[in-house]
């Protein structure tokens, strides 16, 4: 194909992916701008598998001459500019540097040598997946320089005739040195330093499965092979690389030649082209969005108790590794854990992050049954380490082995855990420095690396990186604790866990959770005897039935998948409670003068963490089929409309335009895949400045206002008798309609044309009185009332009342009660004291109606109960909000 012809199509490619218009915003902010610039810089992303669809020529000359390709690009792209003049001081075009970011390449399977990258002219794209686990320090590079002949009598002294950029995969003296020549009259070129652009870059260690493999086989040629590939990152990629991060990178392999006097050196230079953040387990998303067959009836058996659901699945959960019951509080947490982990409607800043992992900390007599059941719970998880001595935990500094004179941060068991769970078989092969940054990092959120001494310039320089790993420890118990009887029927334990274990308390304090098994029953009851029955019972028992209470893993990875993709938020009530318990634990704390130990101040948040586990594993935010999202899109009126509704920004994001952007993308998305529709609803508040202002820009039409009266209404006065009391002091009387019903007269022509802009709002969601939309204005569970039933609207008298009522997810207050039930028992041994009470768990030689059965649920009501009165004895504690207790901490 013609050189003409390539940037026809390249054109037609720029106007059919975006890049046009991204070229005329950007050229638009330059011309703003009043400085004068030597090179303007541009930078479009690219889908490849959309440009090999669009034309097979210039995709395969993107993958195969990548840099060919973004020549061709920078051409168009000047041609662009120059004939719009959009930029008016822009004059050759080599002031133009294009910086195109590829998407959608296959990943690299072949093996590669540094040889075979010398015999290579031009770097093809490869695409490779991997774990962060080093970064050096940033430095700066230059990104371009001009250059210009010292006689003003020769072309070359031209303002821009030379100007160098950086090239993909090329070092620093590439593109600065001192031996260039003027092509017209033969003289060494000058600097104007003045115009030299400095860009930022850092290099990064990458663990890939191609490495370990020996796939991807980087021979230095001295019979070395890196188990870690090096990537140069530049610019503002920079900003995507963390340690501990699972990223695809899209590279531009080259090769630097080094000569000797006695052989040649062959170094392999990796750049990346593109960063990718990854999930940390990708084949997640592989698995089914729906509910496995097993648990779905298990959650519809379970589905009249608050808690018996999560109840029973705490009790089989790990059946493999130690019998049904046992550690049944532990397995709970656990399990609340690693949803937490799968969670993706989190938080991504740290300071709410924290929120995401909850660590723990067992002490137990048998720690190789303990250690065997974290390992089978973190199995789960989307990453797992286990930490060993010979290894670092915490991120370490050394000197950059590439040469740069600054340093690089390698990463610890901790930081490549990113997401997961990093298991500590024991406490005691803990130094003392490493339990006091490990003490450090629980308590703060983040590691703090210090660069030592001997780095110049860098010299007392500290890293800040966040912990983005849940922490699961085991200790043995001290041996004075052995010897202590706790007695179960007092409220207020006189034994503090100072006395039980070996690590200091306030080491102990930073974990969110403690569990203390040594001498209880539950570490009697999994004893090697109980251990051995169990296997051989199930090895001699022939049933045919599979048994119901059997969850595979695979099932379990499954189940977790969907609840953690479910969004839940807490209820006025459960808001009441936690802060509560919490107000009423710290007076506790404050009149027993006895305990040193203050209340912890991140109990809230732990409280709040526990809540939502048990919601999500209670599927308590499920309503039918529809999944909750950041901007939910609904298809209605027979496919002519969409009503869109839950339109959120990240409060670090807000102020950027990203509203407008997220709503641009939805009508692209809209008019590509639903032709049909021709219009948008939506509803928001009056006082909502922000989404009033994007209505503005866009012109839309506002049907109707209607205020807002919103009620809470304790459960206790919902009784029959009261309801009957109220409602006979009305004129109007109001009657119970059914689906049909609704369809055949509400939805009447007659009927639906009274209702202002013939709208109905149901949970915020504007419908039309049409038939079409009657699955969405009836669901199962909702209360429809009206003033008129089928016979008075059979005589031709029409309905002039119509009231609608659906129940909205929350997190209630018995996943409330589940959650201090849990931090009970930490609470209990960490501080030795408890105003509630034992809450101990039921015995694992007792039947399932003790952990999940009526005998659970009446035990549960009964605390429950024990929880409201122990809160109602501070009043004030019940209705102060949530910003004081933040506050006063």
């Amino acid at each position: 194909m013609e050189v003409r012809s390539i940037l026809e199509v390249a054109f037609e490619w720029f106007c059919e992916c975006g890049a046009f218009e991204q070229l005329r915003k950007q050229s638009k902010c330059y011309s703003a701008d009043s400085t004068e610039k030597t090179v303007y810089r541009f930078v479009f992303k690219m889908d490849l598998m959309d440009l090999l669809d669009f034309n097979a020529t210039l995709g395969n000359l993107a993958i195969v001459e990548p840099l060919n390709a973004i020549n061709v690009f920078q051409e168009v792209s000047y041609i662009v500019i120059h004939t719009l003049s959009w930029i008016p001081d822009l004059l050759l075009s080599s002031q133009v540097l294009v910086v195109v970011r590829f998407s959608s390449v296959p990943p690299y399977q072949e093996s590669i040598s540094s040889w075979n990258l010398a015999g290579n002219g031009q770097p093809n794209l490869m695409k490779i997946c991997g774990i962060i686990s080093g970064i050096t320090a940033v430095t700066q590079y230059t990104q371009s320089a001009r250059f210009y002949c010292p006689h003003s009598d020769c072309l070359g002294s031209a303002k821009y005739c030379y100007i160098r950029v950086h090239m993909a995969g090329k070092t620093e003296n590439v593109t600065v040195r001192s031996d260039f020549v003027c092509r017209y009259c033969g003289c060494s070129l000058l600097e104007d330093v003045t115009c030299r652009t400095l860009a930022d870059k850092c290099i990064v260690q990458v663990i890939s499965p191609l490495t370990v493999d020996r796939k991807l086989w980087i021979n230095t040629g001295c019979g070395k092979f890196y188990q870690t590939i090096p990537i140069y990152v530049r610019d503002e990629l920079i900003r995507e690389v963390q340690i501990g991060c699972y990223c695809s990178f899209v590279l531009l392999p080259s090769c630097e030649i080094h000569s000797s006097s006695l052989e040649l050196h062959c170094t392999p230079v990796f750049e990346a082209n593109n960063i990718e953040k990854m999930s940390s387990s990708p084949f997640l998303n592989l698995l089914p969005s729906s509910l496995p067959n097993r648990i779905e009836m298990l959650h519809k058996d379970r589905g009249s108790s608050a808690w018996s659901f999560v109840s029973s699945l705490s009790y089989c959960f790990g059946a493999s590794v130690t019998p049904p019951g046992t550690f049944f509080h532990l397995k709970m947490f656990l399990l609340m854990s690693l949803l937490l982990l799968h969670s993706s409607d989190c938080p991504e800043d740290t300071k709410q992050a924290n929120s995401r992992h909850l660590h723990l900390l067992v002490i137990a007599d048998d720690l190789l049954r303990i250690q065997r059941l974290f390992l089978y719970m973190a199995s789960f998880a989307k990453r797992m380490l286990v930490y060993s001595p010979p290894s670092d935990l915490f991120p370490s500094c050394c000197r950059d082995p590439f040469g740069s004179g600054t340093f690089m941060i390698n990463a610890g068991c901790i930081s490549l855990a990113s997401d997961g769970v990093c298991l500590i078989p024991n406490a005691a092969v803990l130094k003392k420095d490493e339990k006091d940054k490990l003490q450090c990092a629980l308590e703060n959120g983040c590691m703090a690396v210090k660069v030592p001494k001997n780095f110049g310039s860098y010299q007392g320089r500290q890293v800040t990186m966040p912990l983005t790993s849940s922490v699961w420890v085991c200790s043995e118990p001290s041996q004075k604790s052995s010897h202590h009887a706790v007695p179960d029927d007092d409220p207020v334990l006189n034994m503090g866990l100072s006395e039980c274990s070996t690590l200091p308390r306030v080491f102990v304090d930073q974990f969110s959770l403690v569990f203390n098994l040594s001498g209880s029953a539950e570490q009697f009851e999994n004893s090697d005897e109980s251990v051995c029955e169990e296997v051989l019972r199930k090895a001699i028992d022939h049933e045919e039935d599979e048994d119901v209470m059997y969850i595979s893993d695979e099932e379990m990875s499954q189940f977790l998948h969907h609840a953690g993709q479910k969004h839940v938020s807490l209820t006025v009530a459960a808001q009441d409670l936690i802060q509560g318990y919490y107000l009423a634990s710290r007076r506790t704390k404050n009149s027993l003068s006895t305990v040193g130990a203050d209340f912890p101040s991140s109990a809230l948040q732990h409280l709040t963490s526990l809540a939502i586990a048990h919601a999500k594993l209670s599927l308590r935010s499920e309503y039918g089929e529809k999944l909750v999202g950041l901007r939910a899109i609904h298809i209605v009126d027979g496919g002519e409309t969409f009503i869109s509704q839950g339109l959120r920004i990240h409060p670090r994001f807000r102020g950027l335009g990203l509203s407008t952007r997220l709503i641009d993308a939805i009508h692209k998305h809209i008019r590509q895949e639903y032709p049909k529709v021709c219009r948008e609803r939506f509803t928001t508040k009056s006082d909502n400045i922000e989404r009033l202002s994007i209505q503005k820009k866009y012109g839309d039409t506002a049907l109707f206002e209607r205020d807002i009266l919103a009620f809470y209404v304790n459960r206790e006065t919902l009784k029959p008798h009261h309801l009957e009391a109220v409602a006979g002091t009305f004129d109007l009387k109001v009657k119970a309609c059914s689906r049909l019903f609704l369809y055949n007269f509400i939805l009447n022509d007659s009927v639906a044309n009274m209702f202002p802009g013939r709208t109905i709002v149901v949970d915020w969601e504007p419908f039309e009185a049409l038939r079409s939309n009657i699955n969405c204005l009836f669901e199962e569970g909702d209360c429809v009332f009206s003033d008129r039933d089928a016979n008075d609207c059979s005589t031709g008298v029409l309905p002039k009342s119509f009231a609608h009522g659906r129940r909205s997810p929350r997190v209630s207050e018995e996943d409330v009660v589940m959650a201090i039930v849990l931090y009970e028992d930490s609470i209990k041994w960490k501080y030795g004291y408890s105003g509630l009470g034992p809450v101990d768990p039921p015995s694992p030689s007792s039947d399932g109606a003790e952990f999940f059965g009526p005998k659970n649920d009446i035990r549960m009501e009964q605390i429950q109960e024990r929880i409201r009165r122990f809160c109602s004895t501070f009043k004030d504690g019940h209705y102060s909000p949530f910003k004081v207790f933040v506050h006063e901490e």
